[in-house]
């Protein structure tokens, strides 16, 4: 964990899995400042969000803590994780857009998204 001692050998930066999402999140946010969506500058409000899919049902991402931040620079938000800010941020640069990034980025086909 926090200590690396003789008796904890965890070694949080090479041996820690980090969930999927939380790892795609930095694409996210590079491709809405490379989109001028968003600035590192920029504070988008951390609140509860419910958005609807083609067949009109609701959607509410929600953050591990269940805490709603309110004003919240982005910066902090990608420090910690906050799912409702990443997905404000993917919804106004649009997918498509964070899929290019992301492809171009890492080298990866965008259609390994």
């Amino acid at each position: 964990g926090y200590e690396f001692t003789p008796r904890n050998q965890f070694n949080r930066v090479t041996q820690a899995i980090r969930q999927t999402g939380s790892a795609f999140k930095p694409f996210i946010y590079g491709a809405g400042i490379n989109e001028r969506v968003i600035a590192s500058n920029s504070g988008i409000v951390d609140a509860p969000l419910t958005t609807l899919d083609v067949n009109g049902q609701g959607w509410s991402p929600k953050d591990f803590s269940g805490r709603f931040r309110g004003m919240i620079p982005v910066t902090k938000a990608l420090s910690l994780s906050l799912n409702l800010v990443s997905v404000q941020i993917l919804l106004r640069t649009g997918i498509e857009k964070v899929i290019a990034f992301a492809s171009k980025a890492t080298k990866i086909p965008k259609k390994r998204f």
